[in-house]
């Protein structure tokens, strides 16, 4: 049975799906992502535009949220001593 087959015949949906793929089984994790896109577009065909404009919201929202995470891990650190210049005579 190939994997369309297999798709199409045992959907995975839930969390029957999310376990196979966290398993790491071979199909699962292709399984999983076709059924997300699937919802995905299910959504924005019977919901439209909100939708997509949510999820560029939600992206934006979570691409500055890491840009501040990571640039202010630098601030929190501890300071490396640096070894003392010799100078010249």
């Amino acid at each position: 049975m190939n994997t369309l087959e297999s798709l199409a015949l045992n959907p995975p949906v839930g969390a029957s799906g999310l376990k196979d793929a966290v398993a790491r089984l071979s199909q699962a994790k292709f399984h999983l992502l076709a059924v997300a896109a699937i919802l995905l577009a299910a959504a924005i065909y019977l919901i439209g535009y909100p939708v997509v404009i949510t999820l560029g919201l939600f992206g934006t929202f979570t691409g500055l949220t890491m840009a501040v995470v990571l640039t202010a891990i630098d601030a929190f650190a501890k300071p490396v001593a640096r070894p003392k210049a010799r100078r010249a005579r």
